[in-house]
Protein backbone atom coordinates (compact mmCIF):
# COMPACT_ATOMS: atom_id res chain seq x y z
CA UNK A 1 0.00 0.00 0.00
CA UNK A 2 2.71 2.39 0.52
CA UNK A 3 4.56 1.43 -2.92
CA UNK A 4 0.98 2.23 -4.43
CA UNK A 5 1.18 5.89 -2.40
CA UNK A 6 5.24 6.24 -3.72
CA UNK A 7 4.65 5.38 -6.98
CA UNK A 8 1.14 7.69 -7.89
CA UNK A 9 1.11 10.39 -9.86
CA UNK A 10 0.49 13.90 -8.32
CA UNK A 11 -3.16 14.92 -7.85
CA UNK A 12 -3.36 17.30 -10.57
CA UNK A 13 -2.88 14.43 -12.80
CA UNK A 14 -0.26 15.93 -14.47
CA UNK A 15 2.55 13.72 -14.69
CA UNK A 16 5.54 13.55 -12.57
CA UNK A 17 6.52 17.36 -11.07
CA UNK A 18 9.63 16.37 -9.97
CA UNK A 19 9.10 15.76 -6.18
CA UNK A 20 8.71 12.01 -5.40
CA UNK A 21 12.53 11.64 -5.25
CA UNK A 22 12.23 13.74 -1.84
CA UNK A 23 9.71 10.45 -0.29
CA UNK A 24 12.06 8.38 -1.73
CA UNK A 25 15.32 9.85 0.13
CA UNK A 26 13.38 9.85 3.24
CA UNK A 27 12.62 6.32 3.29
CA UNK A 28 15.97 5.17 2.16
CA UNK A 29 17.21 7.78 5.31
CA UNK A 30 14.93 5.77 8.02
CA UNK A 31 15.78 2.77 6.91
CA UNK A 32 19.89 3.42 7.41
CA UNK A 33 19.12 5.29 10.70
CA UNK A 34 17.19 1.89 11.88
CA UNK A 35 19.98 -0.28 10.41
CA UNK A 36 23.12 1.24 10.74
CA UNK A 37 22.57 1.63 14.44
CA UNK A 38 22.23 -2.04 15.00
CA UNK A 39 24.66 -2.93 12.99
CA UNK A 40 27.40 -1.31 14.92
CA UNK A 41 26.44 -2.68 18.17
CA UNK A 42 26.20 -6.02 17.01
CA UNK A 43 29.68 -5.62 16.00
CA UNK A 44 30.93 -3.93 19.27
CA UNK A 45 29.02 -6.82 21.35
CA UNK A 46 30.96 -9.45 19.31
CA UNK A 47 34.20 -7.35 19.69
CA UNK A 48 33.90 -7.42 23.69
CA UNK A 49 32.90 -10.80 23.63
CA UNK A 50 35.84 -12.31 22.10
CA UNK A 51 38.03 -10.64 23.80
CA UNK A 52 36.40 -11.85 26.84
CA UNK A 53 36.96 -15.17 26.14
CA UNK A 54 40.50 -14.71 24.97
CA UNK A 55 41.45 -12.43 28.75
CA UNK A 56 40.20 -16.25 30.12
CA UNK A 57 43.09 -17.51 32.35
CA UNK A 58 43.48 -20.90 34.53
CA UNK A 59 41.81 -20.32 38.11
CA UNK A 60 39.12 -17.86 36.84
CA UNK A 61 35.14 -18.96 37.79
CA UNK A 62 32.82 -18.96 35.32
CA UNK A 63 29.21 -19.64 35.00
CA UNK A 64 28.44 -21.58 31.65
CA UNK A 65 25.09 -20.58 29.88
CA UNK A 66 23.81 -24.02 31.46
CA UNK A 67 24.30 -22.24 34.84
CA UNK A 68 27.18 -24.70 35.86
CA UNK A 69 29.45 -22.88 38.10
CA UNK A 70 33.25 -24.09 38.00
CA UNK A 71 36.90 -23.06 38.28
CA UNK A 72 39.06 -23.12 34.97
CA UNK A 73 41.57 -25.81 34.89
CA UNK A 74 42.73 -25.83 31.39
CA UNK A 75 42.45 -23.50 28.45
CA UNK A 76 42.82 -24.61 24.79
CA UNK A 77 42.37 -22.16 21.21
CA UNK A 78 38.91 -23.66 21.34
CA UNK A 79 37.71 -25.40 24.38
CA UNK A 80 38.45 -24.96 28.09
CA UNK A 81 38.31 -27.15 31.10
CA UNK A 82 36.41 -26.66 33.83
CA UNK A 83 36.16 -28.42 37.64
CA UNK A 84 32.78 -28.15 39.22
CA UNK A 85 31.88 -30.56 42.10
CA UNK A 86 32.95 -30.53 45.60
CA UNK A 87 37.01 -30.68 46.75
CA UNK A 88 36.69 -34.59 47.81
CA UNK A 89 34.61 -35.27 44.53
CA UNK A 90 35.62 -33.03 41.86
CA UNK A 91 33.63 -33.03 37.94
CA UNK A 92 35.60 -32.49 35.39
CA UNK A 93 33.87 -30.77 31.85
CA UNK A 94 35.10 -29.89 28.13
CA UNK A 95 33.21 -27.12 26.65
CA UNK A 96 33.61 -24.49 23.78
CA UNK A 97 34.52 -21.08 25.17
CA UNK A 98 31.72 -19.61 23.62
CA UNK A 99 29.58 -21.31 26.10
CA UNK A 100 30.93 -19.41 29.10
CA UNK A 101 27.98 -17.26 29.85
CA UNK A 102 29.71 -15.11 32.72
CA UNK A 103 33.73 -14.52 34.21
CA UNK A 104 33.63 -13.91 38.09
CA UNK A 105 36.30 -11.79 39.16
CA UNK A 106 38.77 -13.37 41.70
CA UNK A 107 38.09 -13.51 44.97
CA UNK A 108 41.35 -11.61 45.68
CA UNK A 109 40.87 -8.81 43.63
CA UNK A 110 37.15 -8.45 46.00
CA UNK A 111 38.95 -8.95 49.56
CA UNK A 112 40.28 -5.91 50.08
CA UNK A 113 36.69 -3.40 48.68
CA UNK A 114 33.63 -2.98 50.45
CA UNK A 115 31.55 -0.76 48.47
CA UNK A 116 28.66 0.71 49.92
CA UNK A 117 27.97 -2.19 52.47
CA UNK A 118 25.84 -2.27 55.84
CA UNK A 119 27.82 -2.60 58.79
CA UNK A 120 25.34 -4.07 60.91
CA UNK A 121 25.97 -7.26 58.03
CA UNK A 122 27.25 -10.50 60.43
CA UNK A 123 30.75 -11.78 59.63
CA UNK A 124 29.52 -14.86 57.50
CA UNK A 125 26.67 -14.71 56.06
CA UNK A 126 25.44 -18.58 54.69
CA UNK A 127 22.60 -19.88 52.60
CA UNK A 128 20.58 -21.83 54.65
CA UNK A 129 18.37 -20.16 57.29
CA UNK A 130 18.65 -20.28 60.74
CA UNK A 131 17.44 -23.05 62.56
CA UNK A 132 15.17 -23.16 65.99
CA UNK A 133 14.37 -25.34 68.45
CA UNK A 134 10.52 -25.95 69.11
CA UNK A 135 9.52 -26.39 72.46
CA UNK A 136 8.98 -30.08 73.46
CA UNK A 137 5.89 -31.10 74.87
CA UNK A 138 5.56 -34.06 76.58
CA UNK A 139 2.60 -36.25 75.52
CA UNK A 140 0.15 -37.30 77.94
CA UNK A 141 -0.51 -40.80 78.15
CA UNK A 142 -4.14 -41.51 77.31
CA UNK A 143 -5.60 -45.09 78.67
CA UNK A 144 -5.80 -47.03 75.80
CA UNK A 145 -9.34 -47.72 74.56
CA UNK A 146 -11.47 -51.20 75.21
CA UNK A 147 -11.40 -53.07 72.34
CA UNK A 148 -14.47 -55.32 72.01
CA UNK A 149 -13.46 -58.98 70.58
CA UNK A 150 -14.18 -59.11 66.86
CA UNK A 151 -16.23 -62.43 67.32
CA UNK A 152 -18.68 -60.91 69.57
CA UNK A 153 -19.04 -57.74 67.41
CA UNK A 154 -20.06 -59.91 64.62
CA UNK A 155 -21.91 -62.26 66.58
CA UNK A 156 -24.16 -58.92 67.59
CA UNK A 157 -23.96 -57.48 63.72
CA UNK A 158 -25.67 -61.44 62.89
CA UNK A 159 -28.74 -61.29 65.59
CA UNK A 160 -29.04 -57.69 64.96
CA UNK A 161 -29.75 -58.24 61.58
CA UNK A 162 -32.14 -61.88 61.95
CA UNK A 163 -34.19 -59.81 64.33
CA UNK A 164 -34.97 -57.22 61.71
Amino acid sequence: MLINLLTESSPSGGGNTGGDWIIYVILIGFLALMIVPSIIRQRKDKKAQEEKLNAIEVGAKVTTIGLIHGEIVDVGEVYVVIKTGTEENPSFLTIEKRAIYQVHKAEEENAGESQDMPEDLPEEITDEAPVQEAPIQEAKEEAPAKEEPAKESKEEAEKEAEAE
